[in-house]
């Protein structure tokens, strides 16, 4: 978490953007007390604004565009575009959560039932965990995923049997876990011995978010996040899912929720508030989902809360999603750069230095991935982009062209995504 205490940060950024004056920014951080702990069950809302640590306030975030930028906006050391190998037990429509293990990037696609390993180099198709089935290491219904760092292993929850398998990162299974009836689960996480769920309906602390237990055991240890924002005018529009998150960081593991602008982080066997997140505002207001004409300031304010949370070296990036008049709808990336404080906003991608950089979907180390869903529509954007008369292009953007180029003409039927796979300068 960042040390700062009241700070006022007065920002003068000038910077040329591919011949365009970039505005002057004044920026204002400022954040809370530090925090007390208490290991009771917290509540989703407001009353423990004042043992948040950080506060985070995206709203006052410049919005970047897709000319080209200082390097030192995100400096970069490379970029590998990757695409993942199409064969008869590889083929995935879309990517539902990825995880990067030594050489190997995890793959889930929870629609088709399909967890693969790829090589992280190559996007060589390597093995599957597991497939559908009835025998020992086979599954029904996957629902989620996880790799243990510290025992190098693969963690699959089946909601199907309500079992947990567990398999070498190579991929060969090595037991299998009864989970206790009371226990379903939307999302894990296994930290060490403790296995942090997100629990669904029928579970035992349904009144609480998320548990934390003993693995193996089950033993209950804690548990936390109760939902203030429910919106009974809305549900029929995002459901009443309260879409609760876990997201791992080179820190530790954080919770986002639906409809919460609070951050909060597992320490110590229990759950704390530790950021707010100002988007300006997390209730959106029914209306200015159907006016089409919506002014921009109220089209901003509909937001519904984080959709990734990464912390990456100096680096925190929050994904979240803006709703333009309904059903149109923008996906948004914050940075903030807490070496040099260059704190900004993007929408669909942006480009600092050589590089350009999609919407990030995961990161841990100095490693973040963006993902690439359709590549022959993105490739057409990006050469439409890249050659117009007025577009500035780096030497970088034209060797990923041609390379792209080369491998949709010798794979003219590729139907996979697939990833970019970035690394940061030290």
């Amino acid at each position: 978490m960042y040390e700062m205490c009241r700070l006022v940060v007065l920002l003068i950024v000038k910077n040329s953007c591919g011949g365009l004056p970039f505005c002057t920014v004044f920026l204002l951080i400022s954040t809370a007390l530090s925090f007390t702990s208490c290991r009771k069950s917290l509540e989703a809302d407001t009353t423990h604004k004042s043992q948040i640590k950080d506060s985070l306030v995206i709203s006052s975030f410049p919005v970047l565009d897709q000319y080209i930028y200082d390097e030192e906006f995100l400096p970069i050391a490379s970029m590998n575009w990757v695409p993942l190998q199409e064969t008869e037990n590889s083929f995935h429509s879309q990517i539902d959560k990825m995880i990067i293990f030594e050489k190997s990037i995890i793959i889930f696609n929870q629609k088709e039932m399909k967890l693969m390993n790829f090589d992280l180099l190559t996007g060589d198709y390597k093995f599957s965990y597991g497939q559908i089935g009835k025998g020992p290491f086979e599954y029904s219904r996957i629902v989620d995923f996880d790799v243990s760092y510290k025992h190098g292993k693969v963690y699959v929850y089946d909601d199907g049997s309500n079992m947990i398998n567990v398999f070498s990162v190579r991929g060969e299974g090595i037991r299998t876990i009864p989970v206790p009836a009371k226990f379903k689960f939307r999302k894990v996480m296994i930290e060490g011995n403790r296995l942090i769920g997100i629990t669904s309906a029928g579970g035992q602390f349904l009144k609480d978010e998320v548990v934390i237990l003993e693995m193996d055991t089950f033993k209950f240890i804690h548990s936390g996040i109760k939902n203030k924002y429910l919106r009974p005018e809305l549900n029929n529009i995002f459901s009443s899912n309260h879409d609760v998150k876990l997201h791992r960081c080179n820190d530790g593991i954080y919770i986002t929720e639906y409809l919460n602008d609070t951050v909060y982080k597992i320490e110590n066997d229990a759950i704390y508030p530790a950021m707010i997140v100002d988007f300006g505002t997390l209730k959106p207001d029914k209306k200015y989902l159907f006016d089409k004409t919506a002014l921009p300031d109220q089209i901003g304010k509909t937001t519904l809360g984080i959709e990734k949370f990464i912390k990456i070296d100096d680096y925190l990036m929050v994904s979240y999603y803006k709703f333009m008049p309904y059903p149109m709808v923008m996906k948004y990336t914050a940075v903030l750069n807490k070496g040099n404080g260059l704190n900004y906003q993007f929408a669909g991608a942006f480009h600092p230095g050589d590089y350009v950089v999609k919407p990030i979907q995961y990161g841990f180390g100095s490693t973040f991935v963006a993902e690439m869903s359709n590549l022959h529509a993105e490739f057409e954007v990006m050469k439409s982009n890249c050659y117009r008369p007025e577009a500035t292009c780096s030497s970088q953007d034209s060797l990923f062209i041609d390379k792209v180029d080369e491998y949709l003409n010798n794979n003219p039927q590729y139907f996979n995504p697939s990833i970019l796979v970035y690394t940061l300068k030290n």
